[in-house]
C-alpha cells in the first residue's frame, strides 16, 4: 500500500523543506504542490533531488499537483494565454520527468454560469488535453480531480468531461472531502469510476480538509473496498495547511499513524 503526503498541507513552508519534513515523518512518497514559478523549473527539481539524496532519504515525489498559483493562466480563455498555459504544462511535465513522477493532478473546467462564454471551457479543455499530450510522451498519468465547482463533480459528469478531453492517459481521481461537499459518498466514486489516484482528508459538517481520521469519513469501508478492488495507486493525505501548520511535525506524525490500521 502506497501512502503519501501533499506539500500543500505544509504551506507556507518552502517546498524542499516540506519534502524533508514529509520524509522525516516516515513517508516514502510525497505529492509536490509547487508554490512559485521557480518550483516548476528543472533547476529546482534537480536541487530538490540532490537535497533529498544528501539526507539519505528514499522519498519519491511520485505525484505533482498542477500549481494552484497558476490557475489564473491555465484556466483563462484569453487567446494570448494559451501559449503561456502550454509552456506551464511543459515545465511541470519536465520537472515530473526529473523527479520520476507518475501522476500529475489537474482540475476540470468550472461549471458554466449564466453569461459565461463557451470559449472558457473550450480553452481549458485544450489546456488539459495539451498537458496530457506532453505527459503521454513521458509515460505520466494525468489525474482529473473531482470538485463540486467543476464539470467533473460526480462519476457520470467525470466520464462526460473525460470524453470531451479524450486522452488515453487521463484517469479519474477522487478527493474524499470534495466528494462529500458535492453530496456524494466517496465510496460511490470507488464503485462507479475506478480511480488512479486519491487525495484523502476528512470533514465534519461544514469544516473540510481536516486531518484524515478527525472527521466523519468511513475509512474502514473506504480502504476495504479499495483493497478488494486491487487498488495499487497512491493514497495522498491532503489536509488543509490550516490544520497542520500549528505543529507540522506532530500533525505529520499523526497522519502517518492514521494509515497504520489500513496498510495492506
Amino acid at each position: 500500500m502506497r501512502i503519501s503526503f501533499s506539500t500543500a498541507g505544509l504551506y507556507p513552508i518552502e517546498s524542499i523543506e516540506a519534502l524533508k519534513l514529509v520524509s522525516q515523518s516516515g513517508f516514502s512518497e510525497a505529492e509536490l504542490m509547487p508554490q512559485c514559478y521557480h518550483e516548476i523549473t528543472e533547476s529546482f527539481a534537480i536541487k530538490a533531488r540532490k537535497n533529498l539524496k544528501e539526507m539519505g532519504t528514499p522519498l519519491r515525489v511520485s505525484s505533482i499537483h498542477f500549481p494552484l498559483v497558476f490557475f489564473s493562466t491555465f484556466y483563462n480563455m484569453y487567446p494570448g494565454m494559451r501559449k503561456e498555459a502550454e509552456r506551464l504544462s511543459e515545465k511541470v511535465a519536465a520537472c515530473a520527468s526529473i523527479f520520476g513522477t507518475e501522476v500529475i493532478v489537474v482540475h476540470a473546467p468550472d461549471k458554466p454560469k449564466p453569461g459565461d462564454l463557451s470559449e472558457y471551457s473550450e480553452t481549458v479543455i485544450h489546456n488539459i488535453r495539451y498537458l496530457c499530450w506532453v505527459c503521454e510522451e513521458m509515460g505520466i498519468t494525468v489525474a482529473l480531480e473531482n470538485n463540486p465547482k467543476t464539470i467533473a463533480d460526480t462519476p457520470p459528469h467525470w466520464r462526460e468531461a473525460a470524453a470531451l478531453i479524450d486522452c488515453p492517459n487521463l484517469k479519474p481521481m477522487l478527493d474524499t472531502t470534495e466528494a462529500s461537499e458535492a453530496g456524494i459518498q466517496p465510496i460511490a466514486f470507488v464503485d462507479e469510476a475506478p480511480c488512479a489516484h486519491y487525495h484523502l482528508s476528512d470533514h465534519s459538517g461544514v469544516v473540510k480538509h481536516l486531518l484524515p481520521g478527525e472527521g466523519d469519513q468511513d475509512w474502514p469501508l473506504f480502504f476495504e473496498k479499495n483493497a478488494k478492488n486491487g487498488y495499487r495507486g497512491i493514497y495522498v493525505a491532503e489536509p488543509s495547511y490550516r490544520f497542520v501548520s500549528g505543529n507540522p511535525i506532530e500533525n505529520l506524525a499523526k497522519v502517518r499513524r492514521f494509515f497504520d490500521p489500513y496498510l495492506y
